[in-house]
């Protein structure tokens, strides 16, 4: 399929997705996990009209999380285990830093258990993480779906510094249960700001990022609590310690802003998103360079740059200066892209 060819078919396929909206996932959101597992395999997944093709991994057989980010936003990458595991989110780059830590907590009388706790199954497609956590210490399962703007075409949409999550909280007994599900994201640093938007989210410590939802759930039944976490750090500062502005900047004046603009815009992103990744799933390609292709953008969220264009002596032009690095971790040079793409 040529480039010209994917860009045509994307609003096609997008139409096709909203007139089917939820349909493909057999039942279970965001995906019915298949009978094999850690292999190749079809998966049945909420928004997409038909089986695609990948792989769905015991968390505790994933080696590598989901960078979510898009365009040079940063990125936050959520690990096989649920936990956040590196950020380059306020600009640290090279090398990204190292969480490790717990984002997701529930709480449910006396008793506060972690995600990480939970047996998580995984299946990632770039930018989208699909996760479902099953707790031995409840009867509840958690259906998470975690994705960051990128669209191909639309370099404006794809750079935006955030993570648009939904939740789907299960109560699997026959009495009602009460859940509160408490969020702790990293805490911005001096001159940057990070937000959490969403109906029933409700703040507890801004400063430090945390936030909680309680949820009341009818036995047997299900509810989902929908948000965003946003962030803006908009000055850094090179190796040679000359300062840069981020693109994003200019279109957004604080996260709070990042997050109400992208909550607002929740279906239609997620839409668009599953929208190309359709086209390529539902292609004659073989299964696994369908996946290939979708997952191979995912170095454009962890070793991208966009600098805005402030000062007139600046030789780039209005658009910025978009750098995509060979690596943040381990070569951090902007001179190749072969290694990584």
């Amino acid at each position: 399929m040529k480039r010209r060819q994917f860009i045509e078919a994307v609003p096609a396929a997008a139409f096709s997705l909203l007139a089917k909206n939820g349909s493909g996932s057999g039942g279970a959101w965001p995906f019915s996990p298949p009978a094999t597992r850690n292999d190749w395999s079809r998966i049945d997944a909420a928004g997409f009209s038909s089986p695609t093709y990948g792989i769905v991994f015991d968390g505790d057989r994933l080696r590598s999380g989901m960078p979510l980010g898009g365009l040079g936003t940063g990125y936050l990458s959520i690990e096989g285990d649920g936990k956040l595991g590196y950020s380059s989110i306020f600009n640290e780059f090279v090398p990204p830093k190292k969480i490790i830590a717990d984002w997701l907590t529930v709480e449910a009388g006396l008793r506060r258990i972690p995600l990480s706790s939970a047996r998580i199954t995984f299946w990632g497609h770039y930018p989208v993480a699909d996760l479902i956590a099953e707790f031995s210490e409840l009867p509840l399962r958690l259906g998470i779906r975690a994705f960051s703007p990128f669209i191909p075409g639309d370099a404006v949409a794809s750079n935006t510094p955030a993570v648009l999550i939904e939740i789907e909280a299960t109560n699997r007994s026959s009495s009602p249960l009460d859940v509160t599900l408490n969020l702790k994201f990293p805490a911005a640093p001096a001159r940057a700001s990070f937000a959490v938007r969403g109906e029933g989210i409700e703040p507890r410590d801004p400063e430090q990022s945390t936030y909680s939802s309680v949820l009341r759930l009818p036995p047997n039944e299900a509810r989902k609590v929908r948000f965003v976490a946003a962030w803006f750090a908009p000055v850094w500062r090179d190796s040679g310690s000359e300062p840069h502005r981020n693109r994003y900047s200019q279109r957004f004046h604080d996260a709070a802003g990042v997050a109400e603009t992208a909550l607002g815009r929740y279906d239609e992103l997620l839409r668009r998103i599953l929208a190309w990744q359709s086209v390529l799933y539902s292609s004659d390609l073989p299964g696994w360079l369908q996946d290939a292709l979708v997952q191979c953008f995912y170095s454009m969220a962890k070793n991208s740059v966009w600098i805005a264009r402030t000062r007139g002596d600046e030789w780039w032009g209005e658009n910025g200066w978009f750098t995509h690095s060979e690596s943040h971790t381990g070569c951090p040079i902007v001179e190749t892209m072969v290694c990584r793409m």
